[in-house]
């Protein structure tokens, strides 16, 4: 038993179910936070935005690549031999796609007319598909403003408001 614990504690993959993961909305005036839980316990990811008038600017998103969760079962035992938590990686499991669409859906709602960030060569480095990922969201990605020295790349999606004439 411990040695098929030391296995999956040394890489194995741990199966995520999607209700596994909840996604919580919180706004004030200019200020979104859209946070993304595992079991409604540990954060594994979150999105900060900032809306300016009818446009919302995406000033970061994130899904943890190294998370420490609990073991299902044993824990007593487990923390006597210093092996209660184990790194969870949970990226590539869909988490940042539930983000973005929470965010969109709450543009929609709230009547953005745009939402648009700005991506930088460390985002690439780490995440080399992001540019991708972002135009399959919708996103249109073309070159910064000079005002983001940082970026090399802005993304910008229009939204569609039915509900205006």
């Amino acid at each position: 038993m411990i040695l098929a614990l030391l296995s999956d504690y040394n890489g194995g993959e741990m199966k995520i179910a999607e209700s596994d993961i909840s996604i919580k909305f919180a706004k004030d005036e200019q200020f979104w936070d859209v946070e993304a839980f595992w079991r409604n316990t540990i954060k594994v990811g979150y999105a900060r935005c900032e809306q300016q008038g009818d446009r919302l600017v995406i000033s970061d998103l994130k899904v943890e690549d190294e998370c420490s969760i609990p073991w299902p079962f044993g824990n007593g035992f487990l923390v006597i031999l210093g092996f209660a938590f184990r790194k969870v990686n949970f990226r590539g499991r869909g988490i940042g796609s539930k983000l973005l669409t929470r965010i969109l859906s709450e543009a929609t709602t709230t009547g953005m007319r745009e939402v648009w960030g700005s991506v930088t060569q460390s985002d690439i480095a780490k995440t080399p598909g992001l540019l991708q990922w972002y135009e399959q969201m919708g996103f249109v990605v073309s070159e910064p403003h000079a005002c983001i020295s940082t970026a090399i790349k802005k993304i910008t999606k229009k939204i569609s408001n039915k509900t205006q004439p």
